[in-house]
């Protein structure tokens, strides 16, 4: 998933919010194991991977999606919302293809 960063953030200081708020949470979430976090300074976008366990595929997507949500949050963004808050409603294969976002901070 990528976040397109908007306004005139310091994008250093997002990404370490946005990283701190996922390592947070695979702490103290079951069922997520692990996350990585990137940047791309010249398009400002973070981006993140997210490895969850569960035995139903959209308990899983939905935990992994509540977990980056709620990390942008925590970082003190805010993401567009997505249209429908039943897992089973969500575009997941075009979310996991490359979800655009706004972060803003």
């Amino acid at each position: 998933m990528e976040f397109k960063l908007s306004g005139h953030s310091d994008m250093e200081s997002e990404f370490t919010r946005f990283a701190d708020a996922l390592i947070d949470l695979e702490a103290s979430v079951p069922g997520m194991l692990d996350s990585s976090v990137w940047m791309d300074a010249k398009q400002r976008k973070l981006g993140v991977t997210i490895t969850v366990e569960d035995q139903d595929q959209a308990r899983a997507e939905s935990l992994a999606f509540s977990c980056i949500m709620t990390a942008v949050h925590v970082a003190g963004g805010r993401a567009v919302e997505i249209p429908s808050s039943e897992p089973e409603q969500i575009p997941w294969e075009e979310v996991a293809a490359a979800r655009q976002s706004e972060l803003v901070g």
